[in-house]
C-alpha cells in the first residue's frame, strides 16, 4: 500500500521552504533582531494574468509537441512565470483536459515579459483599457481586452517581504519515528533519494515512484502562492498557497487535493537566521509515523 507521499517527504515537502541555515549556533542579527532583506529583482513588474475561460490563448509547444490553453501566469518577483495551463493535445504522460503548472523565468522590458522557451507577454494600457498580447513562439499571436491584470500586493509584514523570493534547499534533515526510526541528513531534496533511505529502514514505499522528483527551488510570492519548481522538465511543478504570521512566527501551506505528494493543509514555523537564508521546523504525525523536518535554504 502506497503512502501519499514519502510519508515523511509529504511532510517535508509541503512543509518545505524555509530552514536555511547550516549552522547550529545563534546567528548575529541586525539592531531591532528584524532582518531586512534587499528587494528581489523584479519586484516592481509584478503581476498576475488571468485570461477569460471563454478565449483560452492556444500554443504548440514545439519540444514536446503538446497543445495548450494559458489559463493564467504570475510573474513574480523573482524573475519566474509561473504557468497555469490545460492540456488540449497529450505530449507524454498527461492527459487532455488535465491542468498543470510550469515553471520558466523571463525579463520585463516596458511591459514585455520575455519568456525563453515560449516568447512574449505584453501588458499595455491601464483601468478598463487594458490590453494583453501574447505571442508563443511558431503560433499566432492571441489578443485580448478582457484579461484580468493584477498588480502583486506589496505586504506590510517585513517577514513575508523577506519570503517572497525563490529558494534553494542546500540541505534538509528528516527525522521519523514509528514502527520505523531514524535521522538522517540529506543534500538539497532529491524524493527518490530519500524515498530509497526511509525504505532501507522499515517505510512502506517504492522510491520508483519518486524518479526525477527532484526539487529545483521553492517560490514565494505576494499573491500568496507557493510553488515546488522541479528540476526534470517532464514534471511539472506543485502550486498552492501559504500564508505567514508574523507575530507568532508560524507559518501554514496548502496544496490542492491529489497530488502525489501533500494534499491539504499544513502548519510550522519559521526564522531567518541571516541575510537570504530562511529556516522552517515542521512537526507532524501521519499514518503512524511521527516525525520532523528542517530544511536548510538560501536565496536562489
Amino acid at each position: 500500500m502506497k503512502k501519499n507521499l514519502l510519508i515523511l517527504v509529504a511532510l517535508s515537502v509541503a512543509a518545505l521552504p524555509f530552514i536555511v541555515s547550516c549552522e547550529k549556533k545563534d546567528p548575529e542579527k541586525p539592531a531591532g533582531g528584524v532582518i531586512v532583506m534587499q528587494d528581489p529583482p523584479t519586484k516592481a513588474a509584478a503581476v498576475k494574468i488571468e485570461f477569460p475561460s471563454q478565449d483560452l490563448p492556444k500554443y504548440l509547444e514545439k519540444n514536446t509537441g503538446g497543445l495548450y490553453e494559458v489559463i493564467s501566469v504570475e510573474f513574480t518577483e523573482s524573475q519566474r512565470a509561473v504557468m497555469k495551463r490545460r492540456v488540449l493535445e497529450v505530449p507524454t504522460k498527461l492527459a487532455v483536459g488535465d491542468i498543470e503548472t510550469i515553471v520558466l523565468s523571463f525579463t520585463e522590458n516596458s511591459g514585455t515579459y520575455s519568456i525563453p522557451g515560449f516568447g512574449s507577454v505584453t501588458v499595455s494600457g491601464i483601468g478598463s483599457d487594458i490590453v494583453v498580447l501574447v505571442n508563443p513562439e511558431g503560433n499566432e499571436g492571441y489578443r485580448s481586452t478582457n484579461a484580468k491584470v493584477t498588480d502583486t500586493p506589496d505586504p506590510t509584514a517585513q517577514d513575508q517581504k523577506n519570503a517572497n523570493r525563490n529558494w534553494k534547499i542546500d540541505n534538509m534533515t528528516i527525522t521519523v519515528s514509528g514502527s520505523a526510526s531514524f535521522s538522517h541528513d540529506f543534500s538539497g531534496c532529491d524524493l527518490n533519494e530519500i524515498a530509497k533511505y526511509a525504505q532501507d529502514k522499515g517505510v512502506n514505499i517504492d522510491p520508483n515512484d519518486y524518479v526525477g522528483y527532484q526539487v529545483r527551488e521553492f517560490i514565494f510570492t505576494g499573491n500568496n502562492t507557493f510553488v515546488i519548481n522541479f528540476t526534470g522538465d517532464d514534471i511539472p511543478a506543485i502550486a498552492g498557497t501559504y500564508k505567514i504570521n508574523e507575530s507568532g512566527k508560524t507559518i501554514s501551506f496548502s496544496l490542492p487535493e491529489g497530488n502525489k505528494f501533500f494534499s491539504g493543509s499544513i502548519n510550522g514555523s519559521y526564522e531567518y537566521p541571516a541575510d537570504k537564508k530562511m529556516n522552517l521546523t515542521l512537526n507532524a504525525s501521519i499514518k503512524g509515523y511521527t516525525g520532523s523536518m528542517d530544511f536548510y535554504m538560501s536565496q536562489n
